[in-house]
């Protein structure tokens, strides 16, 4: 889920970490218009593009747990480190 910026709540599948620069590039959002000039091997024209988004503009969501548990985590945490303790005061 992105927290930050013009995509902010919506979801998306990571395609792409660099983890030299704590960037994502998330499918479908953060999207960039680029004009390309033509050449031999491509036609010119606009082109638009994923851009990647920093670490910190996005949470992970877990499908594994159950929905009152499913709360984003952080994106640098792994949502597999993540303990969920049920509540047993019945």
């Amino acid at each position: 889920m992105i927290m930050e910026g013009k995509d902010k709540g919506q979801t998306g599948t990571v395609m792409r970490v660099y983890k030299k620069k704590n960037r994502l590039l998330v499918e479908g959002r953060n999207l960039f218009k680029k004009d390309t000039t033509p050449t031999e091997s491509m036609a010119g024209g606009i082109i638009t593009k994923e851009a990647p988004i920093h670490v910190s503009n996005v949470m992970v969501r877990s499908r594994l747990l159950r929905q009152r548990d499913c709360r984003p985590a952080p994106a640098g945490n792994s949502p597999e480190n993540r303990v969920v303790v049920p509540d047993t005061s019945a």
